[in-house]
């Protein structure tokens, strides 16, 4: 009881004079990205510490937000896939000649989500020998846009896009207005439970998606609509920051430590996903430019 108290009252002596932490991009309404972000909010409320959580379309409009192209919506934590910052980061630094990893670092990595790739049941996909196809993905904003965007250099498949929700590709790929859909998100995903028309599409080996990417196992246990499992690629996500100055050192401080000392609690009573971040968090990627405040906090982390 004691050192609990001494936790609480050493995070809220962080923020005596700082009430407002900022704003979390995350992304759209139904998804595990703003479960995640209010999930965060809510802890923070235990020490009267207030974070904003934002909608958004997804890991690209984080970014744009965070680095401050987007000066309607600026952020200063956003949750964003591990591809897309890689992806930013180069187009970034094409037009600015600016490297980002001075103006966006890693505050804690959080959980690994699937490229769900569909097709219409029964349609034939060969990325061998296609050379144009027409892609489904919610936003030209999200990270499963830039996912795409990287499988279509990997295999030498060129895409035309069509934006749309799910609900809508779903129509596109029956009728044929769309040869796939891609979405990278947490599985398994409840809007994808039961769809009987609907087939995921295999890619083919690939050194540089091997590289790139994690292989996963779609299962009956996930999606027991499929046929038989399958194997498919997974990406991590990442909660990042452009609190980089060190006069936001505090503030990094207590965003890192309120989530580790109230892991139990954001398990119990969080999204699901955050087992996972509690189970695997280590710091294993390098790619990942860490802030100098969380590597001690992340490092010294033990599992209850």
């Amino acid at each position: 009881m004691l050192n609990k108290l001494v936790i609480i009252i050493s995070l809220s002596t962080i923020y005596l004079n700082a009430a407002n932490i900022g704003v979390i991009a995350t992304g759209e309404k139904n998804g595990t990205y703003i479960k995640i972000g209010k999930d965060i909010s809510s802890i923070f409320k235990k020490y009267n510490v207030k974070l904003d959580v934002e909608r958004s379309e997804g890991s690209l409009d984080n970014l744009r937000r965070l680095v401050g192209a987007d000066k309607q919506y600026e952020s200063n934590w956003a949750i964003v896939q591990a591809d897309t910052l890689k992806y930013y980061k180069y187009k970034y630094y094409k037009k600015t000649k600016q490297y980002i990893n001075t103006k966006v670092k890693t505050i804690l990595p959080l959980y690994n989500e699937a490229l769900h790739i569909f097709s219409k049941k029964g349609k034939t996909i060969k990325f061998e020998t296609d050379t144009v196809l027409t892609v489904g993905v919610k936003s030209k904003k999200s990270g499963g846009y830039v996912t795409s965007k990287v499988i279509s250099n990997l295999y030498g498949v060129e895409f035309n896009f069509i934006y749309s929700d799910f609900e809508t590709a779903q129509e596109y790929l029956q009728k044929g207005v769309i040869d796939i859909f891609i979405d990278v998100t947490a599985k398994p995903n409840k809007s994808y439970k039961n769809l009987h028309n609907i087939d995921f599409v295999v890619l083919p080996k690939n050194k540089m998606m091997d590289r790139n990417y994690q292989q996963i196992l779609f299962s009956k246990e996930d999606y027991p609509w499929i046929e038989k499992d399958s194997f498919g690629y997974s990406c991590p996500s990442i909660l990042i920051t452009n609190l980089v100055d060190k006069k936001y050192d505090k503030k990094v401080n207590f965003f890192i430590e309120a989530i580790l000392q109230n892991s139990n609690e954001l398990k119990s009573r969080g999204d699901n996903k955050w087992k996972e971040v509690f189970e695997k968090l280590k710091l294993s990627h390098k790619r990942f430019n860490y802030h100098p405040q969380v590597i001690q906090s992340i490092s010294s982390y033990k599992a209850e």
